[in-house]
């Protein structure tokens, strides 16, 4: 669980996963068949992911936290856009790691955050990334919060308060979803506040076990 025994999932776990959609699905069998109900937390990308789980397998988890998630566009324009980038970004993470990461960590949402020490991925790793970053995109999941409005799941999803961009989307999200604000964050909230992300997830967490 995630008060006594926690488990790091990466997306590389799951690269050859046609989309977000039968990823939740396979995250949701290592939770079946691990025998307990943990609590799921997702980062990011991770916290859609976390999302789409909610949806294909409500009863898999104890609860689900997303930070910093994405709930999906509303606008077909904005969808197009969305996958239009996410193919560029990923041909360019394939063809050149130093620039990738130099223009992604300028993106308007992370620009204002620390920027994390990353060992460079080998090829291999370039290409998987490059293949979650292209099928798991934004630009292709649906709008998630009219689905997640029955969901049965706990779930509570955290933003930075300095993540302006993210806290314009809070307003999407359904009423059965928690919401919590992180005061001095942007969107690196893991990175930025520790302490008080530890206490925000322990503290859903106790609420749901």
């Amino acid at each position: 669980s995630l008060l006594d025994k926690p488990r790091l999932i990466s997306p590389l776990d799951f690269a050859d996963a046609p989309d977000l959609h039968k990823t939740a699905q396979y995250l949701a069998q290592l939770a079946m068949a691990s025998g307990e109900r943990p609590h799921l937390v997702g980062y990011s990308m991770g916290g859609r992911l976390a999302l789409h789980v909610a949806l294909v397998a409500p009863g898999a988890f104890a609860s689900i936290t997303s930070v910093s998630a994405h709930p999906g566009f509303n606008d077909e324009d904005e969808k197009r856009m969305r996958k239009a980038d996410d193919k560029r970004w990923a041909l360019l993470l394939k063809e050149d790691w130093e620039k990738f990461w130099q223009q992604w960590n300028q993106r308007g949402v992370l620009a204002d955050s620390p920027i994390p020490a990353l060992i460079p991925p080998t090829f291999s790793e370039r290409q998987q990334w490059a293949n979650v970053l292209e099928n798991w995109g934004t630009g292709l999941q649906e709008f998630l919060p009219p689905l997640l409005r029955n969901s049965a799941t706990p779930m509570q999803t955290i933003v930075g308060s300095e993540d302006r961009a993210y806290r314009f989307h809070l307003k999407n999200f359904p009423e059965n979803i928690s919401q919590t604000v992180i005061e001095g964050a942007g969107h690196r909230v893991p990175l930025e506040r520790p302490v008080e992300l530890s206490a925000a997830l322990i503290r859903f967490a106790q609420e749901n076990s």
